[in-house]
């Protein structure tokens, strides 16, 4: 299992590539790159009270009972890039916008903990 340095460093990294991502020719990757940076700094801050998930199901449990503000933040999240990964809905300029709010959000409640 990874500790929360390396989710936080994996995090990292994937936001560095977020920020290269060319929003208007490529908006679907924006979704799933800054999903999947979510997901590390979910990670993370779990890693920190060595609590470890399996799979999504378990750690959408835990954020739903355990870090509601983190939640409202990550779900949308992860409904954005469940649809830029496999459904034949484009994701579009204003999904973009929402996808980079929705992480800025999520690092703020993660910064003020």
């Amino acid at each position: 299992m990874a500790n929360s340095g390396s989710h936080r460093n994996k995090a990292e990294e994937n936001q560095s590539f977020l920020d290269t991502i060319d929003a208007n020719r490529f908006p679907g990757w924006v979704a799933s790159v800054a999903s999947y940076t979510a997901l590390h700094l979910v990670e993370s801050m779990a890693a920190q009270s060595q609590k470890h998930f399996k799979d999504h199901s378990s750690r959408h449990q835990y954020l739903k009972k355990e870090h509601t503000k983190l939640w409202n933040d990550y779900l949308p999240l992860f409904n954005l890039s469940l649809i830029a990964r496999y459904g034949a809905k484009k994701i579009k300029t204003v999904h973009v916008e929402q996808a980079k709010q929705h992480l800025a959000g999520l690092r703020k409640t993660l910064d003020s903990k």
